[in-house]
């Protein structure tokens, strides 16, 4: 005898089973994960490598993220699944960078902007009634695309990458 014994009721035996079960559904994930982290790994590189850098606060922002469970229900992607996003996912100097990278992406088109400001400044709180307006021309910005480029140039081979990420997180945690 090994001098360990215990006993398990049938309703223990069920929470253990179901423990077990949780068990290998987050290993699963986790091994989704790691195989779709190592997928987009060469398009995260090219991304930063073709962003134009005028600060490189864009550039620093660029990494993959896991996507919330409610991102994933707007988007019609199953809660058990598990989904990266690409692009500018981090803050850099406290601001977002994700408006600006769409600009940049698509670029804006040139148009004619009429503004109103308070004489006395921005602050709500004193306004006086003394407002000026004025037009300015914008003559846009042509789109600069890194992410779409990064995508197709690395996009080919996401399969064969994604199974390398996968047997290397199994082959790690094998037991």
């Amino acid at each position: 005898m090994s001098g360990f014994e215990f006993q398990l009721s049938a309703e223990q035996m069920a929470e253990v089973q179901k423990d077990l079960d949780g068990l290998a559904a987050d290993l699963q994930a986790k091994a989704v994960r790691a195989g779709l982290v190592k997928a987009v790994s060469p398009i995260k590189r090219a991304a930063k490598r073709n962003v134009p850098v005028l600060s490189g606060d864009l550039r620093k922002s660029i990494g993959h993220r896991l996507l919330s469970k409610s991102a994933r229900g707007r988007l019609g992607i199953a809660n058990d699944r598990v989904a990266i996003v690409v692009g500018p996912t981090r803050k850099v100097g406290g601001y977002a960078q994700d408006f600006v990278a769409g600009l940049v992406e698509s670029g804006v088109e040139p148009s004619t902007r009429t503004v109103r400001r308070n004489l006395k400044g921005h602050q709500a709180h004193k306004r006086d009634g003394k407002w000026v307006t004025y037009t300015y021309r914008h003559p846009g910005q042509k789109a600069e695309p890194f992410l779409g480029p990064a995508l197709r140039e690395n996009g080919d081979e996401m399969d064969s990458r994604f199974y390398q990420g996968l047997t290397r997180y199994l082959e790690k945690h094998r037991a």
